[in-house]
């Protein structure tokens, strides 16, 4: 019978099934060597105000298409999470930024910023990704990151901003800034972002309602979460997208509702190797000759 291998040598025959075991005992001995992989980055978004309040800014993204690892060593994926949104008036909570998404070296995807509301004595809106939008008494919009994002709507009613687009604003509430649809083809692939007619969005931002909550505007395209009226005050309505980075929407005049929380992040890695051993909730798609990594949440992965 074969000897599973020391650290130096490795004895008998060896069937291909005593390979496979061995390997995934990480009693084999495995070669060390640069690679490069295919990666997109989405951050997690921000969390809608409440009371006529701004919406949540989309996370941002980064796209590398040629990033330099290793074999056998193991790289930490952390996906960044979607931040809440406020909750009541001016004895509430704040809502927050959504979570940056890291991966290796590459530079760090910014979460989105939070919407203004009028929630724990009032506050102005973040900036983040994209930016949240601006809310009726901090009407400033936060600002995106370069490359990332867009700045939120200024002004009452700010819709958040979007990877593709800024906010806008208006008495009959702001559109959130639309998504991008750049890697629609990858995100396809392993069914990733918001699927509209066939092309796929990432990172739009969330909407705000109008001056009296009767005629929201939808979130952008990329998970964006929709504004709550008055007529649609149901616990998570204004919810963005999970694993798109779309920012939460913002409440007419929610006391005991939350605002929509933004969605959370992911991380897509395209490689011509194989994963020798991947952690966290995870999708291998095998497509064309090469392996698609879909991460929805905090992991790591070897190759």
């Amino acid at each position: 019978m074969a000897q599973f291998p020391s650290g130096s040598s490795a004895s008998g025959i060896w069937t291909l099934n005593d390979q496979k075991v061995a390997q995934q005992g990480a009693n084999w001995p495995r070669l060390t060597m640069a690679m490069t992989v295919e990666v997109l980055l989405v951050a997690g978004g921000g969390g809608g105000g409440t009371e006529r309040g701004g919406a949540g800014g989309a996370g941002g993204y980064v796209y590398n298409s040629s990033v330099s690892l290793m074999t056998s060593s193991t790289y930490t994926v952390t996906v960044g999470a979607g931040g809440s949104g406020s909750i009541g008036s001016a004895g509430g909570t704040a809502g927050t930024n959504g979570s940056n998404t890291t991966f290796s070296s590459m530079t760090a995807a910014v979460g989105g910023g939070r919407g203004s509301a009028r929630s724990a004595g009032g506050y102005a809106a973040s900036s983040g990704g994209s930016g949240g939008g601006g809310g009726p008494d901090n009407t400033t919009a936060g600002t995106g990151t370069s490359g990332q994002g867009n700045a939120g709507g200024a002004g009452q009613y700010g819709g958040g901003g979007g990877a593709g687009a800024v906010g806008t604003q208006g008495s009959n509430g702001g559109n959130g800034g639309v998504g991008i649809s750049t890697y629609s083809t990858l995100l396809g692939i392993v069914g990733a972002g918001q699927n509209v007619s066939g092309t796929r969005y990432i990172c739009g931002g969330g909407s705000a309602p109008g001056s009296d909550g009767s005629n929201p505007r939808d979130g952008g395209l990329g998970g964006g979460g929709r504004a709550m009226s008055s007529s649609n005050a149901t616990a998570g309505y204004a919810n963005a997208t999970a694993n798109t980075g779309g920012g939460g929407g913002g409440t007419y005049d929610q006391n005991t509702l939350a605002a929509g929380n933004g969605g959370s992040g992911t991380v897509i890695i395209k490689s011509a190797t194989q994963a020798f051993v991947t952690t966290g909730t995870v999708t291998e798609t095998n497509s064309g000759g090469y392996y698609y990594y879909y991460f929805t949440t905090t992991g790591s992965i070897t190759f």
